[in-house]
């Protein structure tokens, strides 16, 4: 599967991170497998619950498992093994269970590992397979002109459901376009109609690519998150100003471009990002939450200016 998306990812990913593309791809086709098997067998379909739930031991675990943690290739066999006879096994909502339970623990270990270190470039790649997997599940499920293999269908439906939350860390828009897909899907349009959209989406993230600011404006928005979860969710005022510091960083290397824009924002953004970092040193949380969220109004507007 991985093979036609080589060109794509080397044009787009470049040596630009450390992470590890190939295994995020297949850890992303797994779940997009388990959603369509849980999403069937909770729907009352076993043929179809049990046949997606085989796939990701079948299809996917043998280019996973030499790259994986050590220490994850018992606890990921054991519950690909579990997974894939349950189905008719176990009711609808304990096998559900069983799956997240996998998902939430050795997926989200190798799935930790494996975007270590990734950057918009990473993201902009992974979506970008995802959706080329989809492609090509979808015209293999609707030939014909329509459903003539639910499974096939169904795959592409799994994948684009992994590929809405990767694009997100992309950008808003780049989730939309993904969205676009999935409504497109909904709508059973031509496999044709379906791929040309897919390559449209496909290359409005490659735009994001070419534009130096993204990767600033991204970080600059998970640096606000992050100084919200250090401090408020944790309770580290110390780990807050750092956090608060490195988004600082990044609107230093935006702030010239969004004041000749938009002087006014530019001035009250980084107003606001003061008083976040006087009502930590404070350590007064209403006043930080209420900085914050003025910050974070003003951050989606400064996004729409790039």
């Amino acid at each position: 599967m991985l093979k036609r998306l080589t060109v794509l990812t080397a044009l787009i990913l470049g040596s630009a991170s450390a992470a590890n593309l190939d295994l995020a791809t297949n850890l992303d086709l797994m779940r997009g497998h388990l959603f369509a098997s849980v999403s069937n067998y909770n729907a009352g379909s076993l043929q179809w619950g049990k046949k997606h739930a085989g796939h990701s031991l079948e299809e996917l675990w043998s280019k996973m498992q030499p790259v994986v943690q050590p220490e994850l290739v018992k606890p990921f066999e054991d519950a690909l093994h579990k997974i894939m006879h349950a189905p008719g096994n176990t009711p609808p909502a304990d096998y559900q269970e069983t799956v997240e339970d996998f998902l939430e623990g050795p997926w989200d270990k190798a799935y930790d590992a494996a975007v270590a270190g990734a950057d918009t470039n990473f993201y902009i790649a992974l979506t970008s397979n995802l959706v080329t997997s989809s492609k090509g599940d979808y015209a293999a499920g609707m030939e014909g002109g329509n459903q003539s293999n639910p499974g096939e269908y169904q795959d592409a439906v799994g994948f684009l459901n992994r590929a809405v939350v990767e694009a997100a860390k992309i950008s808003h828009d780049a989730m939309e376009g993904v969205e676009k897909l999935q409504i497109a899907q909904l709508s059973q349009i031509s496999s044709d109609a379906y791929s040309k959209l897919a390559d449209e989406v496909i290359a409005s993230f490659q735009a994001v690519h070419s534009d130096p600011n993204a990767e600033n404006l991204r970080l600059l928005g998970l640096g606000l998150t992050a100084t919200n979860d250090e401090y408020i969710g944790e309770g580290e005022i110390g780990e807050g100003l750092e956090s608060l510091e490195g988004a600082e960083k990044r609107w230093d290397l935006l702030k010239t471009t969004v004041e000749a824009k938009n002087a006014g924002l530019a001035a009250s953004f980084a107003a606001h990002l003061k008083e976040m970092q006087a009502a930590i040193t404070k350590d007064d949380q209403a006043a930080f939450k209420a900085a914050l969220a003025l910050a974070q109004a003003e951050f989606a507007e400064i996004s729409k200016l790039f």
